[in-house]
């Protein structure tokens, strides 16, 4: 990616960009990479299509986001893509690249004048080529591999974290041009076998302020490896370097050179039957485990929070969106079985295809979690310029009699197709205005006065989901938090989310942070790679839950106070189909044992007095992220919670040194 200046703040975008359809960065024999949008609609992702001879050789939806379209303001960014071939590239004819609309393709040229973005030298390898019908042979490089050059000798330019038979992962950057995104080749004998961009988040990277931190990448092999003599990688634009690995193949093993797709149906409709039927590990729900559970004598009892998702009820809103009738349980029959041993997909049990919009449903929900050890839900809350929605299961816990306590976390972002918060496919746009400012303040106020809500040291908590989406952040948090505290008599505690790079609250203004896995805890963990996959364009990213555990429990301890969370599985599958984040190995005794021991260490170190952990999720079933009875494990992983709560708090012996970094802020009258 090409590096380029950044405008003075509030610049427009220049009038040349305006009328400038995309860019061709590279081609290669195997794929074409560059950037494409709609000047007219930037909010509209853009169809690029490869054409060869008169016939479409590759698709790609440019919606990558790209730091230089950021920096030179050209809409959200959020335009880059990669375009694989069908073919492999053999003659010297070009294809042409080009945005397709209603009104015809647009090709996309390889020239163009962006003064900005020449500063970086692309070489030979990837040189830009015209997207023209005969280009020079020399403008296509060659399919074996160049000769291995310099190794590299920075120490902060790159690093392979896992290397095995079918791939690698690591990172890789240009210290010279931090915003530029690298490629990465992997190179095994005179064979490239495998290429990557090195642009995905990393938060260790972040944490030791190296660039953006965007310099991750996972690629996967052609074939397995069954040699062994492992490949070189080597970084390409703006130079080529070697990539240190230190790490020998594994040993080679029969999963490694599986044919792809190894599993055939019979395999796939075996597991079917058996992940929509009772499990080998099921259980009833046990509401009798809690009254074995000896309270404490020397503190409070701990606190466990469970995030709540409202979005399982009918909303104008999602009815234009998605379809009339939308709910989050038509995500679920989108989940399915990527590769053998995939636990999708997910049935509810006990409460059902619940509709939030019946009181009933959360009585029951309430009536469960509270026999289970569950003190009190956090209920995601949606608010947009002064338009709320999914409001209506926590305005019915309002207006009932039901006694759960509850808090409120803000998703403070923009609703878009995605479910990341970016701004592709805008539907309801989050623009912090200080108009609307009054009205928002008033509505948390309503909830934070109601007797249920929860308090620390007699301070409501309230908690928002994406810190670096404040303007000027630690202003506005103050400016936040005198209002409340002039409407409620009292000021609030106000924690941050640790999602995407935001790890120190301190930064923003608040005043602590709670996790939110797979958010920081996933990010510095190597994913497998799955050659057994039921179909070969499977993009899925694997992570051992044992791995996943061991990163939150090896964290050290932080000098802000942190609420740590914990998460009974997590799999996305249904709501990014085949590219989806899976914890894999996952069972209702490991989330025990991460629970209890999260639940002892909160009980050396309150915030406030008061032991606080929180598990992701109460009901987040389209992200395979719930606490609810399902058809396979049954109540497992409910009971597991009552254990873990038993165990810590019956068997806990605390001392009293452990108040030593205890979270005290004066009290406010």
């Amino acid at each position: 990616m090409d590096g380029g200046q950044v405008l003075p703040p509030g610049e427009a975008t220049p009038q040349r960009f305006l009328n400038t359809p995309g860019y061709v960065d590279s081609i290669t024999r195997s794929k074409a990479i560059g950037w494409a949008w709609w000047s007219a609609a930037p909010e509209m992702e853009a169809h690029v299509e490869a054409v060869l001879d008169g016939r479409v050789i590759g698709r790609a939806l440019a919606n990558r986001l790209r730091q230089d379209l950021l920096n030179l303001d050209i809409g959200t960014g959020r335009y880059g893509f990669e375009l694989s071939f069908d073919v492999l590239l053999t003659g010297s004819k070009m294809p042409i690249l080009q945005m397709v609309g209603p009104a015809g393709p647009v090709p996309l040229p390889a020239a163009i004048m962006h003064p900005e973005l020449e500063t970086i030298p692309v070489p030979p390898q990837l040189a830009v080529v015209p997207a023209v019908e005969k280009p020079p042979p020399s403008a296509v490089p060659p399919t074996a591999a160049e000769p291995a050059t310099q190794a590299l000798r920075l120490p902060s330019a790159g690093h392979i974290d896992e290397l095995t038979r079918n791939g690698a992962s690591g990172w890789a950057w240009s210290p010279a041009a931090p915003e530029l995104v690298v490629l990465v080749e992997a190179v095994l004998g005179d064979r490239v076998i495998g290429r990557a961009l090195a642009d995905q988040q990393r938060g260790d990277l972040l944490e030791q302020r190296i660039g953006t931190g965007h310099y991750g990448f996972r690629m996967s092999f052609d074939a397995p490896i069954t040699g062994g003599v492992a490949p070189e990688f080597r970084v390409l634009i703006p130079a080529e370097h070697n990539l240190t690995s230190g790490k020998p193949l594994p040993p080679l093993t029969p999963d490694d050179v599986s044919p792809r797709p190894r599993a055939a149906f019979a395999t796939w409709s075996q597991e079917h039957a058996e992940f929509t039927s009772k499990g080998p590990e099921y259980e009833d729900f046990d509401p009798t485990l809690l009254a074995r559970t000896v309270s404490p004598t020397d503190g409070p009892k701990p606190l466990l929070l469970a995030f709540y998702l409202p979005q399982f009820h009918a909303i104008p809103e999602n009815d234009q969106f998605w379809g009339t009738g939308f709910t989050e349980w038509r995500q679920l029959p989108r989940g399915v079985s990527r590769f053998p041993g995939h636990y999708q997909p997910r049935i509810p049990r006990d409460l059902g295809f619940y509709d939030l919009s019946d009181l009933n449903a959360l009585k029951a929900q309430c009536q469960l979690a509270t026999a289970a050890g569950i003190q009190a839900f956090t209920f995601y809350y949606y608010w947009f310029n002064g338009r709320r929605v999914l409001e209506k299961p926590l305005n019915r816990l309002l207006d009932s009699d039901v006694n759960m306590p509850f808090m409120i976390l803000w998703a403070n972002e923009n609703w878009t197709r995605t479910w990341d918060g970016s701004e592709t496919e805008l539907l309801l746009k989050q623009d912090y205005d200080l108009k609307d400012e009054p009205a928002l303040l008033d509505d948390l106020a309503r909830h934070f006065l109601d007797p249920r809500y929860v308090r620390i040291g007699g301070r409501p908590l309230f908690v928002i989901y994406n810190p670096e989406k404040i303007p000027d952040a630690p202003t506005t948090v103050a400016r936040w938090r005198e209002g409340l505290k002039a409407r409620c008599r009292v000021e609030p505690l106000i924690f941050m989310a640790q999602t995407f790079g935001a790890r120190d609250p301190g930064e923003y203004g608040f005043d602590g942070a709670l996790e939110f896995p797979p958010h920081k805890t996933a990010e510095n963990l190597v994913t497998r790679f799955r050659p057994d996959a039921y179909s070969s364009d499977y993009d899925g990213m694997l992570v051992a839950y044992d791995k996943f555990v061991a990163a939150s429990l090896n964290e050290p301890d932080k000098d802000y106070p942190l609420i740590k969370t914990v998460v009974p599985s997590w799999d996305n599958e249904a709501r990014r189909p085949n590219r989806g984040l899976t914890l894999t190995g996952l069972s209702p005794s490991k989330y025990e044992h991460w629970l209890r021991t999260l639940i002892v260490r909160a009980m050396q170190k309150p915030i406030l007095g008061t032991p606080i952990v929180a598990i992701n999720a109460w009901n987040e079933w389209a992200e395979a992220a719930y606490l609810e009875p399902d058809v396979y494990y049954g109540a497992s992983f409910l009971n597991a919670t009552a254990r873990a709560y038993q165990a810590a708090v019956t068997g806990h012996k605390r001392e009293h040194s452990a108040l030593n970094g205890e979270f005290s802020r004066p009290e406010v009258n």
